[in-house]
């Protein structure tokens, strides 16, 4: 019969960093926090009363790696959509458009894109509603 997709909407406002993004972020914020410390004061105590610095660095990085998220979703969606435009005005059916939107977004960007798995989703609420329209239509 019908399956259900439990799974929850991306959420583009937050953005988790990985652990290697992390890492870095850290570093990079240590030694900017030892570079201002040496350069400024030349005082080790400086440098590691700056140390709580690198909380607001690694926050601040994270927006930024927000906000670069949030601008490459802005041209895969784009590219998307031009994808779906074209498939449409070749004649395909808006489901198999998005399938053929789907796979141009898989071979671009890879499977794990995030334009790719929200076209994954796109698909599988088309396979819902096909399973819906085929119940209603056997059962009434």
């Amino acid at each position: 019969m019908m399956k259900s997709s439990k799974q929850p909407g991306l959420n583009y406002k937050n953005y988790k960093m990985n652990m290697k993004e992390y890492v870095i972020a850290a570093m990079e914020g240590l030694l900017i926090v030892a570079l201002f410390g040496y350069l400024f004061y030349r005082s080790i105590i400086i440098t590691v009363l700056g140390i709580p610095f690198v909380y607001l660095y690694i926050k601040w990085k994270k927006k930024k790696l927000c906000e670069k998220q949030k601008h490459e979703l802005q041209i895969q969606f784009k590219e998307a959509l031009i994808s779906v435009k074209g498939s449409l005005q070749a004649g395909y059916s808006l489901e198999n458009a998005f399938f053929e939107s789907y796979k141009d977004m898989v071979m671009y960007h890879g499977e794990g894109s995030i334009i790719a798995k929200e076209n994954k989703k796109m698909l599988e609420i088309f396979s819902e509603l096909n399973d819906i329209v085929t119940y209603i239509a056997e059962n009434c």
